[in-house]
């Protein structure tokens, strides 16, 4: 299991890297290419899509991820009865979203650009469906190969638009495109291994679905609505060119995520088992995630304040450099998030999801409100502040709980370890000040040496620990 479960992890490790980085390189062209009010319509158009895609799964990946992960023997009934649920939720979606777009007072380009994008949910829906399948049976080399296919055909995209200078409504027909194209790789390869699902449906086993999937729904759009929120309240009060400061701000702070990202994907069917099974093992593994999410988070977070000017104005030229300090603000909000990570997890692998509902939910509506005081006046850097305390909030507080019901011991060892991070990052921090003025990409690659050289020496990484790590 550790041997499968080390794969995974490295497989969608490695694929999200490559694909983060692409999606990256094709935010930095889009970002040039559009200029910052167009940029900014294009995170409004992006931020509408990914929460009304909340709205098209329901929770219900999740529920069929762990079901097939605890070898469910109504496994296929599952699956049929999902797949139809979603063909109904896809209809519906699509309908209201063109009720919402009627009743808006936007620009008919801008409507035009965002419905364009919208209709990617049809096939980004379905897609994601076959991915859940998948991960359940832990064989995530699809899913790995698909996220590059995607990452790649947008960079393409955008580079064929740049270069045949057309009108920005192209990159939205770009992103339909490669979602069509993406559905049909998975189709083509779910089809050779898996039995293709049919449309079945039984209102009881529908209800008793979706009396599990709602909670996790809710989850699932509390945290979208507070991540993807401030971009929509920003561009409805502020316009265009305070959302494309703010988007390039964020889009760098969530170009990181693929590292719980990954880790998430192949360690949650392992959790649904342990958690029946094992529990001491399943604390180990924890708390392992736990120091592993500190121990790479902090670094980041340090590298990027110290140096937020020379990474905007390299990456997107001087037209972004009211998003310095958006960047340094935002940029701790990575903290939080990964080191509650291991618990976010927990709770909904252990059917204990109305856990972080709460939570989430009580944030979210925390976030709205903060944006709603802060925007008016202190306009993206006002979204700035509102999404990191926020997300101090949800960490704090999942963490806390993962303490409460003994996942997480503050143990004199676990300590020590939290103390040789702070110290080995503290004496990062200062490596990286005393050479800020460096070349970007050769003091990164310094800075990287100079800290694990550091925990080397202060033993938390060796070869001993890596051969122990066992679950």
């Amino acid at each position: 299991m550790l041997k499968r479960l080390m794969k995974n992890i490295s497989l969608l490790m490695v694929s999200q890297i490559i694909s983060y980085v692409l999606l990256f390189v094709y935010t930095i062209i889009t970002a040039r290419y559009l200029g910052v009010t167009e940029f900014g319509t294009l995170s409004f158009a992006l931020a509408f899509v990914t929460i009304i895609t909340i709205f098209t799964d329901l929770g219900l990946n999740t529920v069929l991820t762990r079901e097939i992960s605890l070898q469910n023997s109504l496994e296929q009934r599952y699956i049929n009865h999902i797949f139809s649920m979603k063909l109904i939720l896809v209809f519906v979606v699509l309908i209201l979203s063109s009720i919402y777009f009627l009743l808006m007072q936007y620009p008919l380009d801008t409507l035009y650009f965002i419905f364009i994008i919208s209709l990617s949910v049809i096939f980004t829906t379905f897609s994601s469906f076959f991915y859940s399948i998948i991960q359940a049976h832990e064989n995530l080399k699809y899913q790995a190969v698909g996220s590059v296919l995607s990452s790649s055909l947008l960079l393409i995209g955008i580079l064929l638009v740049e270069y045949l200078n057309v009108n920005a409504i192209w990159v939205a027909i770009s992103y339909l495109l490669v979602s069509v194209i993406v559905l049909l790789y998975i189709l083509f390869f779910y089809s050779n291994n898996f039995i293709l699902p049919k449309f079945e449906y039984n209102l009881n086993f529908n209800k008793l679905i979706l009396k599990d999937s709602l909670q996790i729904c809710l989850i699932g759009l509390f945290v979208t609505i507070y991540i993807w929120i401030d971009s929509m309240i920003l561009f409805s009060i502020k316009g265009g060119f305070a959302t494309g400061l703010y988007g390039v701000a964020y889009k760098i702070m969530l170009f990181f995520y693929f590292i719980p990202l990954a880790i998430n994907y192949s360690i949650f069917p392992v959790i649904s088992r342990l958690q029946s099974s094992n529990r001491l093992k399943l604390k180990q593994l924890l708390e392992k995630y736990f120091i592993f999410m500190i121990m790479i988070s902090i670094p980041i977070c340090i590298f990027i304040t110290v140096l937020a000017d020379k990474i905007i104005i390299s990456l997107f030229g001087n037209g972004y450099l009211e998003s310095i300090l958006a960047l340094q603000i935002l940029i701790w909000s990575i903290l939080f998030a990964f080191t509650a990570s291991p618990f976010s997890e927990l709770f909904i692998a252990t059917k204990r999801q109305i856990i972080v509902t709460k939570i989430t939910g009580l944030c979210m509506l925390g976030n709205v409100l903060l944006n709603l005081i802060l925007i008016p006046k202190f306009s993206f850097i006002g979204a700035s502040v509102a999404t990191l305390l926020t997300y101090i909030a949800v960490g704090v507080l999942i963490i806390f709980l993962g303490y409460k019901y003994g996942y997480l011991t503050l143990e004199k060892s676990f300590l020590v370890k939290i103390l040789k991070i702070f110290i080995a990052n503290f004496m990062m921090a200062i490596f990286i000040w005393l050479f800020k003025s460096f070349n970007l990409i050769i003091l990164s690659i310094i800075s990287i040496i100079v800290y694990l050289a550091i925990l080397y020496i202060l033993g938390l990484i060796n070869r001993e620990e890596i051969l122990n790590y066992s679950l």
